[in-house]
């Protein structure tokens, strides 16, 4: 059963703890200099990269085998634990090892320092999957938040005091502590010493295969920047780099939230199959709801959203935020598709998606890339619909759901999406113009007017779902 506070707490862990941890950076930029964040950064896309692969794997893979109902759970912790004590040395030696090289001084300290943190997170990574399982998502969010909060307050202090780069290693390595103590005092899992390489075997096939997507995944969704940087040059890397973080702070009010729990609940019914259509639908009428909301608001309100925040400069990347939000409402219609695959165990047909489209860009990028940033987008675009009959022939197939049930689910929310964005893109173009509306009050006014508007219609075409949404369960 998914009670209505689920998605309020999956939203509150996503959203509010990247609020938090933008406020805290926004912070300390006052009192840091710019070498003080590229080092930071430079030594963030190997810890974080390692951390976000391996651990999404192992409670991903958790999840998947139910481990809070079997004795897997002991052996798991203490694998999980040996994997990320050996990234320690790892990742510290590379440090080391890139230092001179990279002409980077402090690289090898600062990666140190911060591969300490793999201690703190190799604890909690089984009493999340434990969490996540059970959908217990209350501890999740509470933990996010105090891990957020208590290591940006350390680390805007420190970053008053003068320490300048350790003050991002101060507040990893706090948060990261205090919120894996937080973490544990919500589960009753203590670990018993038993460990044994044949009471993983069930694991490993799906574990490997997961692993081998998420890594993918991870080198997909840097691939177009890499382009883009590689020909046509900073400047234009930086448009599309303003325009595509708007576009994932959009992606984890909707898609993170609703994997949240939504894979969890798929692995509970994974032996029901009228149930898992039936959770399929709801599910995918739901992040069509978030989505038009967030990616088509994005999409009318692209301009003064960007000119607001960012300044006139940044112009150029409108068009590029613009389409990058109708991207965003295809892949929001096909991920709820995916999350089933790998609920049921089919984490190779899920590698095999994921695959298709990384492989189409990587061969289509080199060639379109010079056309200009519409043209990276509309190869995104391309790619994204070349693979989604493969989804739909997996889903056919193991679920025996289609198009017609993606277009049952969706159709609602995408007509209340058009029509508000339709309304609000009007007012933003014609209306504001004649009263001479700076870009803040534009964004005010079109904001309001967007909500409005879809509410409205939703209420309209789509009454009974929503009233669903705040019963005391819907499903």
């Amino acid at each position: 059963m998914i009670f209505k506070g689920s998605l309020f707490w999956a939203g509150l862990e996503q959203c509010g703890g990247q609020v938090v941890q933008l406020l805290a950076f926004a912070v300390m930029a006052r009192f840091l200099k710019p070498e003080d964040f590229g080092l930071y950064a430079f030594a963030n896309i190997f810890f974080v990269t390692t951390r976000a692969v391996v651990g999404t794997t192992f409670v991903d893979s958790l999840v998947q085998k139910k481990i809070g109902l079997t004795p897997l759970a002991h052996p798991s912790f203490w694998l999980v634990g040996f994997c990320f004590s050996v990234f320690v040395p790892l990742i510290s030696g590379l440090g080391y090892l890139l230092e001179k090289p990279l002409h980077m001084p402090g690289l090898f300290p600062v990666l140190g320092l911060l591969s300490l943190g793999f201690f703190s997170f190799g604890l909690s990574v089984v009493p999340e999957a434990i969490c996540v399982e059970h959908l217990k998502l209350r501890p999740l969010a509470l933990r996010r938040l105090v891990e957020q909060l208590a290591g940006g307050l350390v680390g805007v202090g420190t970053a008053v005091l003068g320490w300048g780069t350790y003050s991002f290693v101060a507040q990893v390595l706090t948060g990261s502590a205090l919120g894996t103590i937080l973490l544990w005092s919500f589960t009753s899992f203590r670990p018993v010493f038993c460990f044994n390489f044949a009471s993983l075997a069930p694991l490993r096939s799906f574990f490997l295969k997961r692993l081998a997507t998420v890594f993918a995944n991870a080198f997909g969704l840097r691939m177009d920047s890499f382009f883009v940087g590689a020909l046509l040059g900073p400047a234009a890397l930086g448009f599309y780099a303003v325009a595509w973080r708007l576009y994932t702070v959009t992606s984890v009010f909707t898609n993170h939230t609703i994997n949240r729990f939504a894979f969890p609940y798929f692995v509970l019914h994974k032996d029901d199959g009228e149930k898992n259509q039936q959770s399929f639908r709801m599910f995918t009428q739901l992040a069509c709801l978030l989505g038009s909301w967030g990616y088509l608001a994005l999409f009318s309100l692209a301009s003064p959203l960007l000119i607001s925040f960012f300044g006139s400069q940044w112009k150029p990347a409108i068009p590029v935020l613009m389409a990058l939000a109708l991207l965003g409402v295809v892949g929001n219609s096909l991920f709820v598709g995916n999350l089933l695959l790998r609920a049921l165990g089919h984490a190779d047909l899920e590698l095999r998606y994921v695959l298709l489209p990384i492989l189409t860009n990587l061969c289509l990028l080199p060639f379109t890339t010079p056309h200009g940033l519409l043209a990276v987008v509309a190869t995104l675009l391309f790619s994204t619909f070349l693979a989604a009959p493969l989804l739909l022939s997996y889903l056919k197939k193991e679920a025996r759901l289609g198009w017609a049930d993606i277009l049952r689910s969706g159709i609602r929310p995408w007509t209340s999406g058009g029509i508000a964005s339709l309304v609000t893109w009007f007012f933003l173009s014609h209306a504001s113009m004649g009263a001479n509306l700076n870009s803040v009050a534009q964004l005010f006014i079109g904001g309001v007017m967007f909500v409005f508007t879809f509410v409205l219609i939703i209420f309209l075409v789509d009454r009974k779902f929503i009233v669903s949404l705040f019963s005391k369960n819907i499903l």
